[in-house]
């Protein structure tokens, strides 16, 4: 009768998990075992460019590993990184930006990046 119990506990955990994922990266889909996708921030004028930056931030979440559903308060996570506009222009050498693009990748909602990449001149 425990066996089930667990059993049970364990699926419904497992179930759980996969619907809502634990951490976010700002992506317009989700995965439960590895999300990588691409989408659009802004377009602040033509979509010549000449020069691309990029500015990275992390995030590493034990939500998944303890069982604990996403938004939680307290969230045991680790984040780092800049991911501004500023940071990116400084990356590609830009002065004016043309297009602001996103990317996001999440592996397990354990491990994720997102990065901001700016087009411009």
């Amino acid at each position: 009768m425990v066996k089930k119990k667990f059993i049970l506990i364990f699926l419904g955990w497992l179930i759980t998990l996969g619907f809502v994922g634990c951490m976010a990266t700002n992506a317009p889909v989700s995965g439960f075992i590895y999300n990588e996708s691409k989408g659009p921030v802004a377009a602040t004028g033509p979509t010549i460019y000449a020069k691309v930056g990029k500015a990275n931030c992390y995030v590493v979440s034990l939500l998944p590993i303890l069982g604990i559903v996403k938004n939680f308060p307290p969230i045991p996570s680790i984040g780092w990184g800049k991911c501004t506009v500023q940071e990116a222009n400084a990356d590609g050498a830009i002065s004016k930006v043309s297009i602001v693009d996103s990317e996001s990748m999440e592996i397990f909602g354990i491990y994720g990046r997102y990065t901001l990449v700016v087009y411009g001149e």
